[in-house]
């Protein structure tokens, strides 16, 4: 396929502040690391938001900024456009970043001493601000097959949910760092258990556009107005587009009481009333013009993935590495060279050459996997290949 915009093309990052190219020394104690850690894609992002944020550098004022009607219009639009999800303006509030809507609502819906319902292995935010907040983690480990596929212990599930203290599920849906993208009938049977225990649902979708080929995500509330009454969404261009510096993530809960609730901490005590100029620019050029590179995006990003497994199969039989349903993450089970976690830790660094992330920091299931970050261009992606296959073959 010819695209029409270059996904291969390398722009050196270095010196720009850049957390995944910049810190991965300081971080990883060694120099000369793949990055391939942090959730950053190493694409620039579409040519309309860079067009947009110039014009808006250009005006010269970057004084307070409000939401306005245009703005909750087009994130509407894309979501119908999209997702077929008919998002109401007034669904919308705002704040920085998804990792803030989680803590607030974790803060607002429940108590000390409650529990909170996860399933991992999971981005380790989910644990991290349960745990600091006071609250208990109730783990509903997903289960890997054979195969390498993950799905859900729906047992396990209505037992954690059932539990006395269980007040708030966080989904992550799409689910990082394993690229599940849940079915209809998987959503529709978790939503079922927590309404029927009154347990809230707080689903990041912050990966909802990156889900691949013969694949449909869809978002929560659009099962049935029974469960948009009983969830609150994130979801951001950040992920999708690849600006998470614009810090606007837009958080739509159809149920009134709950928006209201959610809204008094960010206005009243969190001083989040006005946003980022910048991000509000960025968010009406992407869901504006962004459908055709989002497009040609995804098609690249599978085939990477796709290159990725294919070598591996190949190359180191004993290693594999699923092509997922969606997200750009590549999970790496490296089981077999049965490596405890500070040694395959050290021979992803000093034998792979990889700043990666550790499969345990996403649970004590996530042990012996790697997370790799593939949002970036093929010759990247082979090098990561070849240094695997070179250490590990």
């Amino acid at each position: 396929m010819k695209f029409n915009y270059d996904f291969d093309k390398i722009i050196d990052r270095t010196g720009t502040s850049c957390a995944k190219w910049d810190s991965t020394e300081q971080i990883f104690g060694e120099k000369d690391l793949l990055p391939m850690w942090v959730a950053d894609m190493d694409f620039q992002s579409p040519p309309a938001i860079i067009d947009a944020l110039v014009k808006r550098a250009q005006h010269g004022f970057f004084g307070y900024s409000v939401i306005d009607e245009e703005y909750k219009e087009i994130v509407c639009s894309w979501f119908k456009r999209r997702h077929d999800w008919d998002v109401q303006p007034d669904w919308l509030t705002n704040v920085p970043q998804v990792i803030n809507a989680l803590s607030m609502s974790i803060l607002m819906f429940t108590q000390p001493g409650d529990g909170v319902l996860i399933q991992t292995p999971c981005y380790d935010e989910f644990a991290k601000k349960t745990k600091e907040t006071g609250r208990h983690v109730l783990d509903n480990r997903l289960i890997c097959g054979p195969d390498g596929r993950y799905t859900i212990d729906f047992d396990d599930f209505e037992k954690k949910a059932s539990d006395p203290r269980a007040r708030l599920f966080l989904l992550c849906s799409p689910h990082n760092p394993t690229g599940r993208v849940w079915t209809r009938e998987e959503l529709e049977r978790m939503s079922e258990i927590c309404l029927r225990h009154n347990v809230l649902i707080f689903s990041d979708e912050i990966h909802g556009d990156m889900a691949l080929e013969g694949h449909k995500h869809i978002n929560l509330p659009n099962l049935n107005d029974e469960v948009a009454q009983n969830c609150i969404v994130a979801t951001a261009i950040s992920k999708t587009f690849n600006c998470p510096s614009l810090y606007l993530a837009d958080i739509i809960i159809p149920n009134p009481e709950l928006k209201s609730r959610f809204d008094t901490l960010p206005i009243n005590y969190l001083n989040f009333s006005t946003s980022p100029c910048f991000g509000i620019e960025g968010v009406k050029a992407a869901y504006t013009h962004g459908d055709k590179w989002l497009d040609e995006l995804l098609i690249y990003i599978k085939g990477n993935l796709e290159y990725a497994s294919n070598f591996l199969k190949e190359n180191t039989p004993h290693l594999r590495m699923n092509v997922p349903d969606g997200t750009y993450f590549g999970w790496l089970d490296c089981r077999s060279i049965g490596l405890t976690h500070t040694d395959l830790e050290h021979f992803a660094v000093h034998k792979l050459k990889l700043a990666v992330l550790d499969g345990s920091q996403f649970g004590e299931n996530g042990a012996g996997f790697l997370r790799l970050n593939l949002g970036t261009q093929r010759s990247r992606v082979e090098t990561a290949m070849e240094r695997i296959a070179l250490a590990a073959g």
